[in-house]
């Protein structure tokens, strides 16, 4: 049997894992959004469970035994340290249940998503003085002189001004 804990640091470079696994699956009911970074989680059942041969650590499919019907739209395994939408129960003879999770990428790597910076930009490149928000209009009216005095070269500063 492998020891789950060990792995918690290699998991997210598979995809499926082979082998016994027992863990503890955490059901819970939430009403929030399924883009909601801190989802309030309430109702917690907890399951003891062991996982045979291979299976898809990102979309897991759980077989529980339960006198009671489950009704749960949110699960949590902690030795995966990841958290799953139940996507689909199905009822299966003799009070079993198959339970279909899909990983909730947003809640498991929270602590990571809000830790970050970074700039968002509608271009190819920062740009740190843009409001894409604002409203702006943009007129030009030019006025061109001609005159034979050239200026000569050297550096100097511009002046600008807007009526």
């Amino acid at each position: 049997m492998v020891n789950c804990r060990e792995l918690a640091g290699l998991i997210p470079a598979f995809s499926s894992l082979k082998g016994v696994f027992r863990v503890i699956l955490k059901l819970y009911n939430t009403s929030d959004s399924n883009n909601t970074i801190g989802k309030t989680l309430v109702d917690e059942e907890t399951f003891n469970i062991t996982f045979k041969g291979t299976f898809d650590i990102m979309n897991p499919i759980v077989i529980l035994k339960s006198n009671v019907p489950i009704l749960k739209n949110y699960a949590y395994i902690p030795e995966f340290n990841r958290y799953y939408f139940i996507t689909s129960i199905q009822i299966l003879p003799n009070k079993i249940y198959e339970l279909f999770l899909e990983c909730d990428v947003l809640e498991t790597y929270k602590e990571d998503i809000l830790a970050s910076k970074g700039l968002v930009t509608r271009a190819g490149e920062g740009n740190l003085f843009y409001d894409g928000g604002l409203n702006s209009e943009v007129r030009k009216e030019i006025l061109l002189y001609y005159s034979e005095l050239e200026i000569p070269y050297e550096e100097q500063i511009v002046l600008v001004t807007i009526k």
